[in-house]
């Protein structure tokens, strides 16, 4: 489902709170704004989430009329070049299909012709949909008299071969106390089975209505969050007992998956018992101002607009448009209350995890961005399994001589390091590298860090036997092999891309945990045994960037002093670490 939102906003600056609350209330994926009163050479800010095209007339070097399209970043599209007396910008837009957005706004004062109106529509090879303010009345769509601008909109209608979504209800509310329908959306008749348009009922601060069009896509994926364990108010003591009674009713196996599957049937039933879980319910944005006071004043205001509407009378009409400045004076005013309150609340005892959450809520951003489509030869990829298996193959497209040298060498029998590197695993070493992690995010088994810091002493001398029995057995479980793989925009390239995406992988934290114990034992023999060179300061204890960056000042500090030249060799490879394998460390 793709939304478009249109507005003639009377004044974007003036109405921007209102314009937010729209965003929030029904998340459109383009928005279009008439009127929004900002001068030809300037612009403002969008709302985040959103990339902004503001345009005015030329001429107009006022605060006066001037549109705007507001479309969401994560969205595929390109402005399409409008030569025209008309105020217009054009939106291509790439789903499942391209489609054309076409936002105009005619003031009542200008002049223009059916031919000026068809230049526009010329300039558009897609299929498309026009939204805007015409400033035209006729009996077709809504309005009692046909005045000449509703005849030139008429002829384009048929002679275009056009649809008018318009549902017959009135868009503006006049100074005059009147109704009119002036604010159009058309689109070519390819896709009009696929639209529907409703006029909302309330007026948000203007004098028209915000019109919503919807139109009907192929499903885009959701993802349904998956309830995590919320260790921060667990039951430990309750925890930690019912995985002491677990662990006496289950014995110990050695066949390796099948203890893996037992051990996590433990610790997850305990956490099912003994610790509350998130909603896995799908995120909805909110305004971090809102309060119970703000629903009863829109409320209020909205009911004082019925009854205005079913009475026509002045004094209903007054006592809504006290509702309505009373509304707009307490959102603005708990707005700069919420960040007075939350620029008092920091201090250096902070925490900057809930800090940054904080400002990028009152700054509107919001997580779980989702993907709308995967541009490749074939054209768009909106299907949530087609997404996957698409990204699966491009992270996976390795040289086959890579794939070749990889195989090969790890079907060799593993070379032993020494005794010291496979010997038994012991409780302190277990336990000083499980107090290194701080993280709670788990893998595809749900099992966190904190549920293993919290393990009874009999659950955690289980677990060093396994720990022990896959280091004898050289057996690694096949559930640790899985992962939940998250593709992160990359800031600098474009979300229409699998390139665009870095690939974030979530293993089970039991399985991290043994990796981190083998990782310390070979840096321990690596280190001293002199098998990594002095130079290097990467994934090295103690060492960073800062002491390369001193090694090169001092060098180029020592030429410079000495009048020598200094030649400097800098490489940045491409997806560095997917070119390196096992093999290739190993070896």
């Amino acid at each position: 489902m793709f939304k478009i939102l249109q507005w003639n906003m009377h004044g974007y600056l003036n109405n921007y709170t209102q314009l937010e609350l729209l965003l929030k209330e029904h998340s459109p994926n383009v928005v279009c704004l008439q009127e929004t009163n900002i001068a030809a050479d300037k612009s403002a800010a969008s709302p985040h989430q959103y990339q902004s095209y503001f345009y005015n007339l030329p001429q107009n070097k006022t605060n006066k009329q001037g549109i705007a399209v507001l479309i969401k970043k994560s969205i595929p599209h390109r402005q399409v070049p409008i030569t025209s007396n008309i105020a217009t910008i054009a939106i291509e837009v790439s789903l499942s299909f391209k489609f054309t957005i076409v936002a105009l706004y005619i003031p009542p004062l200008q002049n223009f012709t059916c031919s000026e109106l068809r230049n526009i529509l010329r300039s558009v090879s897609t299929s498309f949909v026009i939204v805007g303010d015409f400033n035209a009345w006729s009996p077709l769509w809504g309005s009692t008299l046909c005045n000449n601008r509703g005849a030139i909109i008429e002829d384009m209608i048929f002679s275009e071969n056009l649809t008018l979504l318009n549902d017959n209800k009135p868009t503006h509310f006049s100074t005059h106390k009147t109704f009119t329908s002036v604010d159009l959306t058309l689109c070519s008749s390819n896709i009009a089975p696929k639209l529907t348009s409703n006029t909302l009922p309330h007026l948000h601060g203007s004098d028209h209505f915000p019109i919503l069009t919807i139109l009907r896509t192929p499903s885009v994926f959701k993802a349904q969050p998956i309830p995590k364990f919320l260790t921060d108010i667990a039951n430990w003591e309750k925890f930690q007992h019912t995985a002491s009674d677990l662990c006496e009713k289950y014995p110990y196996s050695d066949n390796i998956n099948k203890e893996v599957a037992t051990f996590t049937k433990i610790i997850r039933t305990s956490a099912h018992l003994s610790i509350p879980q998130s909603s896995n319910k799908i995120f909805t944005k909110t305004v971090p101002y809102w309060s119970p006071e703000l629903s009863q004043l829109r409320n209020a205001k909205r009911f004082y607009w019925s009854e205005y509407k079913r009475t026509r009378s002045n004094q209903n009409l007054i006592t809504y448009k006290k509702a309505n400045a009373m509304f707009r004076r307490k959102a603005k005013q708990s707005k700069r209350d919420s960040l007075n309150k939350f620029s008092e609340s920091i201090n250096h005892k902070t925490n900057p995890k809930k800090a940054w959450s904080d400002i990028k809520k009152l700054s509107g951003i919001y997580p779980q961005p989702q993907l709308i489509s995967i541009s490749n030869a074939n054209g768009p990829i909106v299907n949530a399994k087609q997404l996957s298996n698409y990204f699966a193959a491009y992270w996976s497209n390795f040289h086959a001589t890579f794939i070749s040298d990889k195989n090969k060498y790890l079907s060799t029998p593993p070379y032993t390091l020494s005794n010291i590197t496979d010997c038994n695993i012991e409780h302190i070493e277990l336990q000083s590298t499980l107090s290194s992690f701080s993280g709670k995010t788990p893998g595809v088994d749900r099992i966190s860090y904190p549920m293993l810091q919290h393990l009874p002493p009999c659950l955690m001398a289980r677990l060093i036997k396994l720990y022990n029995n896959i280091l004898n057995k050289g057996t690694y479980p096949q559930t640790w092999k899985n992962a939940i793989i998250i593709p992160i925009p990359k800031s600098s390239s474009p979300a229409t891309e699998a390139s665009g995406f870095r690939p974030i992988s979530l293993l089970s934290c039991l399985g991290k945990l043994f990796e981190k114990i083998i990782a310390h034992r070979i840096s321990w023999y690596a280190i001293n045994n002199n098998s990594i060179s002095p130079q290097q300061v990467a994934f090295k204890e103690g060492h960073g960037t800062i002491d390369a960056l001193l090694v090169f000042e001092s060098y180029a500090s020592t030429a410079l002093s000495n009048r020598n030249h200094l030649s400097v060799l800098s490489i940045d490879f491409e997806k560095a670490f997917d070119r390196v394998g096992a093999h290739v460390v190993l070896r």
